[in-house]
């Protein structure tokens, strides 16, 4: 490599240079695709989670329009009644 730069007049050390930066972007490139990666796993983990609970949540907020009946008993528990 060292003698193609000197057909183009590059300094070495500036070739050497050139390397170590690009080398830097590439490290920088892989820990974004990582930190990408385990976002997404994060992110599915979660939404898991959230469909895992919706059913007991459906489950609660039907028995408690049941049972409680009034707006406020069942705004009490957070849950939103539509007017």
């Amino acid at each position: 490599m060292k003698t193609e730069v000197a057909k183009i007049s590059m300094k070495p050390a500036d070739l050497e240079a050139q390397l170590t930066a690009i080398a830097a972007l590439e490290t920088i490139k892989n820990n974004q695709k990582k930190e990408t990666a385990e976002a997404q796993a994060a992110t599915e983990a979660r939404d898991l989670k959230f469909d895992q609970m919706y059913a007991k949540y459906s489950a609660l907020v039907k028995y408690s329009k049941i049972l409680l009946g009034k707006d406020q008993a069942i705004e009490a528990l957070g849950i939103v009644v539509k007017r």
